[in-house]
């Protein structure tokens, strides 16, 4: 009778050892943050802003997360990781995905639902244009369509996060999660916008300023450039490849809710993007636009708050540094993009952009 007792004791005692060594795997999961497109590039911009302390990030996993049929090969990735002993995880989907089942269940459900509920935020990079077809439009002669299947992955995945106008009875997961953080930078707020229902101006020089000319979109001023044109002329080497212009900020929006900036700054950022948000997606709304009101230059949502889209691209580490030379033109003066952006009244927003993810991943 005491064997039997000391059994179950024993057994007891297991089995509550085994709950909260579960537990706590289940904890130790949920401090991830997924980084799409996961590239050389990508993950040496994340980790030296964690490193150099302006991304203050403790504690957590990375976990790099690509489609099979994306155009890129992760390979150099991987040998970027083992080169520079770097505790970042690849994880490979190669489900199915086609264009015409991206807004509803599909072979990458299961992934995307797994991917959520084992971490606790994801990014959404930059890139290159998204096929029109995915939001109703005919395909502008100015769009150039490199890595269809990327666009199709991200998008899926953004709809499973939010939700859409596609099908608005569709339960995104962030509803049982609402806290859950979810960035976009250029592409990236571009596909949270499409992803939700929203368009796209596929052309902002001709759709926007009626210019199809380069020497035509280079007179326009410096506030209404959203790249650097000058890189079409030839005989121009080296150039910088974006553009630094003010953004205005809604009042009573996110950025200002959350003590980023106030809504008079007019911060300058660093911009390269000839698209941009139209129409906006379901339980998204405007954060910040250009100087002239014309272009999108943030997105919120209205329902989760942790949730946002840049037109710009505060990850870009030079941002932080002076020891960079740049030239917006063949005969223009160099000069560095951390300084440029400080003059253009930008550091400290850049800085507080950065603080705040790390604050909300806390």
């Amino acid at each position: 009778m005491k064997h039997k007792i000391a059994i179950q004791i024993l057994f007891l005692i297991f089995s509550w050892v085994s709950l909260f060594s579960q537990n706590t795997d289940s904890s130790r999961e949920k401090n991830t943050l997924l980084l799409m497109h996961p590239t050389v590039g990508t993950i040496s911009t994340i980790t030296s802003l964690i490193e150099s302390g302006i991304f203050p990030l403790e504690n957590y996993n990375l976990k790099g997360v690509y489609f099979a049929e994306e155009n890129n090969d992760y390979s150099a990735s991987e040998n970027y990781i083992r080169e520079n002993n770097l505790s970042i995880i690849l994880e490979k989907v190669d489900q199915s995905l086609e264009p015409d089942h991206l807004y509803e269940k599909n072979p990458c459900s299961p992934v995307f639902e797994k991917l959520f509920n084992e971490s606790s935020g994801v990014v959404f990079f930059g890139g290159p244009d998204i096929p029109p077809y995915i939001y109703g439009e005919k395909t502008s002669t100015l769009t150039v369509i490199y890595d269809p299947y990327r666009h199709y992955f991200e998008a899926s995945f953004l709809f499973h996060l939010l939700g859409g106008f596609q099908d608005k009875k569709f339960v995104p997961l962030l509803d049982r999660n609402p806290e859950y953080l979810v960035v976009g930078f250029c592409l990236g707020m571009q596909t949270m916008n499409v992803a939700t229902g929203g368009t796209l101006i596929q052309d902002i020089p001709l759709e926007v300023y009626n210019q199809q000319f380069v020497e035509d979109i280079l007179s326009l001023p410096v506030d209404n450039l959203h790249r650097n044109y000058s890189n079409n002329i030839p005989d121009t080497a080296s150039l910088f490849w974006g553009n630094i212009h003010p953004i205005k900020i809604v009042d009573n929006s996110w950025i200002v809710k959350q003590g980023i900036a106030n809504a008079d700054l007019l911060p300058g950022v660093v911009s390269s993007h000839h698209q941009a948000a139209e129409k906006t997606g379901m339980n998204l709304k405007v954060a910040a636009t250009s100087t002239d009101g014309k272009i999108i230059e943030a997105l919120e949502h209205e329902k989760y708050p942790n949730v946002i889209g840049f037109q710009f691209h505060p990850e870009v580490p030079d941002i932080y540094q002076y020891d960079n030379s740049y030239k917006s033109s063949s005969s223009g003066t160099p000069f560095s993009l951390r300084t440029a952006i400080e003059k253009a009244s930008g550091y400290e927003f850049h800085l507080a952009i950065w603080k705040k993810f790390a604050e909300i991943l806390k």
